[in-house]
This record gives structure tokens, C-alpha cells and sequence, in this order.
């Protein structure tokens, strides 16, 4: 699904209007849209991925399907952590923080009671942590 359902998330988005997506709709989680800043390009790039909001901002995580190279956006938010974030259908700007200690393992357990599948891809790559960001809207 790694290859066809973010063709389809786009579909379904564009035709709600950023409202949704095949994913959303299905498993209702949010799925937003995030604009970071290319790490070498400086090109706008656009994803869109699971997260979740807590009281001080927006989480997602750094999953890329369990594949073993961590996603573009990862880089791009360590080199420019200013991005925009699409929720729902409305935008704001926001800062990315890696999160790491004890605050990570709060915001990473909160994620896997949404989805545990983050946990059988953080399994197949025990070498290395899965980054868990937090998105604050940006003053």
C-alpha cells in the first residue's frame, strides 16, 4: 500500500478539499498535509502523513512504512524546521521539534494506542530510533 495509497489520499484530498483522505475516511485517524523546505533543494515539498494533536502542538512520526532509510521530510526538518501543516482543511505555520527522552516515549506511546503498526516498524529497525516530531504553531 506504501506505493498506491498516497495517489489515492491525494485524490480523495483534492476532491474533499483537504477535508480528508482514503485513510482518513477508513481508519479514522488524521492524516495532515505538512510543506517542509527541501534539506538541499530548498524547494517546498509536501507530504502527507498520520498524526495526532496534543495540547502543545501537533505529533508525527518519522515512520517512512518501516522502509530502512528514514523519510526525506526527517532531513528537511532538522535543516529548515519551519514548515506549514494542513489539518482538516485549515493551515498555520509551525516549528518542528525532534523530541527525544522521556518526552519522545510519552508522545510515541500515545501514538502507538492510535496506530500500533509504528511499533512492528520500529521492530524491523532496532539499529536506529524512530523520530517522533513535535509541530507548534509558530508565533
Amino acid at each position: 500500500m506504501a506505493r498506491v495509497l498516497p495517489h489515492i489520499d491525494h485524490l480523495v484530498s483534492w476532491l474533499t478539499c483537504g477535508r480528508h483522505t482514503l485513510t482518513s475516511l477508513l481508519s479514522g485517524l488524521t492524516v495532515a498535509e505538512l510543506t517542509t523546505t527541501g534539506s538541499r533543494s530548498g524547494r517546498p515539498r509536501m507530504v502527507r502523513l498520520l498524526g495526532f494533536p496534543m495540547e502543545d502542538g501537533f505529533v508525527v512520526i518519522a515512520s517512512n512504512y518501516g522502509k530502512a532509510q528514514r523519510p526525506g521530510w526527517y532531513y528537511n526538518l532538522l535543516s529548515h524546521p519551519r514548515a506549514e501543516l494542513r489539518v482538516h482543511g485549515r493551515s498555520r505555520t509551525v516549528v518542528a521539534e525532534l523530541t527525544t527522552g522521556q518526552r519522545r516515549a510519552h508522545l510515541w506511546e500515545r501514538g502507538l494506542a492510535l496506530y500500533p503498526g509504528w511499533e512492528r516498524y520500529q521492530a524491523r529497525h532496532e539499529d536506529r530510533e524512530i523520530g517522533v516530531f513535535l509541530l507548534i504553531t509558530a508565533p
